[in-house]
């Protein structure tokens, strides 16, 4: 069962949740445990410059708008996985 005190922290007990899962020969196996988890940091974040300036553009590939759209909406999903709560995105800075 799993209890949470908000809608965000609901989204991370199903991370974890999501992270015990075991691969099994009839599909997945979820051990017996009882997990208390609490933040240790107030914000857990990622910041994803383009370095228009000095590097190259790294969020944007030249393969268009519906594949760039895709690269984020996985890296938001991949910052979901991993509990990351405050992403950066700087497009020129």
């Amino acid at each position: 069962m799993l209890y949470s005190r908000s809608p965000i922290g609901l989204l991370y007990a199903v991370a974890t949740l999501a992270q015990l899962l075991e691969p099994a020969a009839d599909g997945a196996r979820l051990p017996c445990v009882a997990v208390e988890d609490l933040p240790l940091f107030r914000y857990r974040g990622n910041n994803w410059n383009l370095f228009a300036e000095v590097g190259g553009w790294s969020g944007e590939r030249g393969d268009g708008l519906r594949e760039y759209e895709a690269r984020l909406l996985r890296k938001l999903d991949l910052s979901a996985r991993y509990k990351i709560n405050l992403v950066l995105i700087d497009g020129v800075g």
